[in-house]
């Protein structure tokens, strides 16, 4: 695989990781979700992992948070 290969493979990596990683979250818990992302994506979560957990927490958590706030979605706990 080249350099352009594998730049592409690791963008749709970290795609699909961004796509699952908030309702894992939501149905698991952070730590739950954090042991499931590892199990499903091995060596590239954690390559990734710092830059996840911050795309979460600065541009997914607030909207989540917001939708919670206005009962557009249920709470981990509520289920």
């Amino acid at each position: 695989m080249d350099n352009n290969e594998k730049m592409m493979v690791g963008r749709v990596m970290l795609s699909m990781m961004k796509s699952l990683m908030p309702e894992l979250i939501q149905k698991l818990g952070y730590d739950e979700a954090d042991v499931a992302m590892a199990k499903i994506f091995g060596d590239d979560f954690e390559q990734h992992k710092e830059e996840l957990w911050q795309w979460y927490d600065l541009e997914i958590a607030p909207i989540l948070n917001n939708l919670r706030s206005k009962k557009c979605i249920q709470e981990v706990d509520d289920k």
